[in-house]
Order: structure tokens, then sequence, then C-alpha cells
């Protein structure tokens, strides 16, 4: 049993359940036990706090799982995590500290002339005389 899970469900407020193991691609949802809100109180959508619920994965953006609680799990039939959780660099996103930002602005001349083919599209492009007099009588 993995106890503490914390649902972040789409346009909800996170909550925490209790789950059997961690889920698996050939599930079709999230089997849980024990849902409540994250301070610990029966969410307002739940009749009975002894229920077993299907949160079908539609309706979660992501699941945090406390490294401690699947540690207490012992063996899951779920799959394995790594022992350690991954080390991000100090500069962030895997850059050294040292390495500079290069920024690329798009070159000059594409920005300043439109395609030839829009150029065409505009040089016929001439106002439709009786849509403008319906406009007018309008």
């Amino acid at each position: 049993m993995i106890r503490n899970v914390v649902l972040h469900l789409a346009g909800e407020l996170p909550m925490k359940a209790d789950i059997e193991a961690l889920p698996t691609a050939a599930d079709a949802g999230l089997l849980c036990t024990n849902l409540r809100t994250s301070e610990g109180r029966k969410p307002n959508s739940t009749e009975f706090l002894d229920s077993v619920f299907l949160i079908p994965y539609s309706f979660i953006r992501f699941i945090e799982i406390p490294r401690e609680s699947i540690a207490g799990a012992g063996s899951g039939s779920g799959p394995k995590l790594p022992s350690q959780p991954a080390q991000i660099p100090a500069g962030g996103a895997g850059a050294p500290e040292d390495a500079p930002v290069i920024v690329t602005p798009p070159p000059a001349a594409a920005a300043s002339s439109p395609p030839a083919a829009d150029e065409e599209a505009l040089e016929h492009a001439e106002p439709d005389e009786d849509l403008l007099r319906r406009i007018r009588e309008a």
C-alpha cells in the first residue's frame, strides 16, 4: 500500500489518496482508497470514506508520490523507481553555470518584406462595390 499519494486533478484542488501499487500503462484509471482533501477532510463529492475510487487518467494532470511512501510500501507489483532522485545542475535545465545564453534574432530581410505571393494577392484585392453599396444602404 502506497499512502499519501497526491492526485493533481484537472480543474480541482489536489487530493490525497492511498493506492495499492504504482500505475502502469495498461491501467484505464487510478484505483485508490481513503480519498481526502489535502487538509485530510472528506471531499464534498464523496458519500462514504471507505469507498474504493476509480479515477480515469483523463481527469488526472499528474500524480505526486512521496519517496518515503514508496520505500515503506515494500515490494510492489508496479514499476520500479530509482533509489535517488535525479540531480539538476545548479545552472538549471542541464546547462553549466558559465554557459552563455545565445539568442538569435530573426533575419532582418525576412522580417521586413512579405512573401511575393502575399504582395500579388494585395495588388489584386479590390473592394467589392456591390458589398460596399449594401453596407451603406443598411
